[in-house]
């Protein structure tokens, strides 16, 4: 891959072998659903210092770099993307992903790295979304609450002898 500067959206393949050595830029054009795919045969390797750098809206949930077998990452490199690999993925000292994530089907090796998820999302993003508090939720809840303590006082108030209905009670036990 080298130093390719900007990609926009899309699905890139390479058929065997995938090289980053310098700075690579995903612009997502202000699009919030931009989704960036780099599907590689058999392995991704990072030179020291390479990067991913995300721009314009793109978010790291959008990008997905699929291998056949192996990733490895060069010391230094900051990496952005969630990264699926076939067999295993290894980290040189003080490489990162900055946003993103790295699954494996049999190993990832780390040496005092990071793997970061905690990235803001894009405002608006639907595989997103941004929490809303309910208050009408609290509304049914204490509802719910009033309708059960309404439920055990009948329950006791008619199982419980009144009164005038626990002297009759007493008087036919006589």
């Amino acid at each position: 891959m080298g130093s390719l500067g900007s990609l926009a959206p899309g699905v890139y393949k390479f058929d065997t072998t995938a090289q980053l050595t310098g700075a690579l830029t995903l612009d997502g054009g202000n699009d919030p659903y931009a989704k960036f795919i780099f599907l590689i045969g058999s392995a991704l390797t990072t030179a020291s210092a390479a990067s991913v750098l995300l721009t314009n809206g793109t978010y790291f949930d959008n990008v997905y770099w699929l291998t056949g077998t192996a990733a490895t990452f060069g010391g230094g490199t900051a990496f952005a993307g969630s990264v699926l690999a076939g067999s295993s993925i290894t980290f040189d000292e003080g490489a990162s992903i900055v946003c993103g994530r790295a699954l494996a089907q049999v190993s990832v090796t780390m040496i005092n790295n990071q793997v970061s998820t905690d990235c803001q999302p894009v405002p608006g993003d639907i595989d997103n979304p941004t929490d809303v508090p309910e208050p009408a939720s609290w509304a049914v809840f204490f509802m719910g609450l009033l309708g059960l303590a309404g439920i055990i006082w009948n329950r006791r108030r008619n199982t419980t002898p009144s009164g005038f209905n626990l002297l009759r009670t007493m008087a036919r036990a006589d």
